[in-house]
């Protein structure tokens, strides 16, 4: 009854797209059971965490610096839902990229074992996170044989970045703002470049990503679990640009769409700033600033319902109206590389600002409230705002003219 008036509650407050919109969170709850099972199996294995990969590892090669940052804003009170419990500090360990010998990726999650443990860091995970994405997998029932050696196949020297594929770290911001910015480590790599690892089938904007940084496609291969285990001679682990997650516990992802807990939301300045390097020395990016709105008119949920009301506000400052999804992902990085001012909808094409300067950024918000963009605008000393729109059942947004207006105009104004 619990989880029938959740559902009931969701769908008046959001509609049927709210309700799907986060049918993996539902079924979460679902599965709750089967997680726990999952859990207690790998408490039982055993695992490797950051700290312990360290002495695991036969080779660790530091790199970069740590770094502090603070979480902000000049009206935090302003701030929609609880995004004002946000402004927080927060610091990042030196990263470093480590070495396991005769380490095995097994199973359609791959998970990483090596001395007959769990590895976490490639899932950026605490015990309970990795219980949820083994469970999903379909992966639990192989924790009973962790140290059956059935390895079919080897490879002398790979980087996992398989992970990506996992209900908590789906879609583009996951790959962008985290796994991608990671492969800053191989290049500070002393001994031979890695394999990369990629999931099965992975999405063209995935691939033309890691081409960009100058991967050809001998570089990689494809994750395929059918193909059975795979014995790597020296796997590398480059650590996570974010806090680690030091505790095992169970985060009720429902309540009010609001994370307090933003460890996966944890961006590093220094890696963005090497990114953004990397590309724009791939990509001819010297066009004058431009001023985006990305729309979300073909995405089916956060599409602005009257853009025709908004559109001679957005001329009147010079936005010009970008339909992502149609354009390849060298093409999108140019037009961030050059942006001095964005606005958009809450959604995975803000991740692109991780490459922009200095810019303007305007989210709009509906029922969907979630720090991810406030935190990197923060960190990469972008100037954030943004405005809570009004959003129907069927996921569109109103937006609010005047107020709309009156933010960009105190903005230009300055």
């Amino acid at each position: 009854m619990h989880i029938k008036n959740k559902i009931i509650e969701k769908i008046q407050r959001e509609g049927p797209i709210g309700f799907m919109r986060d049918a993996t969170e539902f079924a979460g709850i679902l599965l709750e059971p089967d997680y726990l099972k999952t859990e207690a199996k790998i408490k039982r294995i055993g695992t490797i965490n950051r700290k312990e990969l360290k002495h695991a590892a036969s080779t660790v090669e530091y790199y970069s610096a740590p770094e502090h940052h603070w979480i902000e804003s000049d009206d935090a009170e302003a701030l929609p839902g609880n995004l004002s419990e946000q402004t927080n500090e927060f610091s990042l360990e030196q990263p470093y990229v480590a070495s396991l010998e005769n380490a095995r990726i097994i199973g359609n999650s791959g998970m990483v074992v090596s001395d007959g443990r769990l590895v976490v860091e490639p899932f950026m995970a605490n015990r309970a996170v990795l219980a949820r994405k083994i469970t999903w997998s379909g992966d639990a029932h192989k924790l009973s044989k962790i140290n059956d050696k059935n390895t079919e196949r080897t490879i002398k020297t790979a980087c996992p970045l398989i992970h990506w594929n996992s209900p908590s770290a789906t879609g583009y911001y996951g790959w962008l703002c985290r796994h991608l910015l990671t492969l800053q480590a191989i290049e500070e790599w002393p001994g031979e470049t890695p394999t990369l690892i990629l999931p099965a089938n992975p999405p063209k904007w995935m691939v033309d990503s890691i081409e960009l940084l100058g991967y050809e496609s001998d570089d990689w291969i494809e994750w395929d679990a059918t193909e059975g285990d795979l014995l790597v001679e020296e796997l590398i682990i480059p650590t996570h640009r974010k806090r680690e997650r030091k505790l095992s516990h169970q985060v009720d992802m429902m309540k009010n769409h609001v994370f307090k807990k933003n460890y996966d939301r944890d961006i590093s300045f220094q890696a963005c700033q090497w990114l953004r390097s990397k590309y724009k020395n791939s990509i001819n990016s010297d066009s004058e600033s431009i001023h985006l709105f990305i729309s979300r008119q073909n995405a089916g949920s956060r599409a602005v319902a009257n853009l025709d009301e908004i559109m001679p506000i957005l001329n009147r400052f010079g936005f010009d109206i970008v339909r992502l999804e149609e354009l390849p992902f060298s093409t999108q990085m140019k037009l961030f590389l050059s942006a001095d001012a964005v606005i958009g909808a809450h959604g995975a094409g803000l991740s692109n600002t991780i490459v922009s300067k200095d810019i303007y950024m305007l989210e709009l918000f509906g029922n969907l409230i979630k720090p991810s963009y406030f935190i990197i605008a923060n960190v990469l000393g972008h100037e954030y705002s943004c405005m809570k729109t009004t959003e129907n059942k069927s996921g569109e947004l109103y937006v609010d003219k005047e107020l709309l207006k009156n933010k960009l105009e105190n903005h230009f104004s300055d």
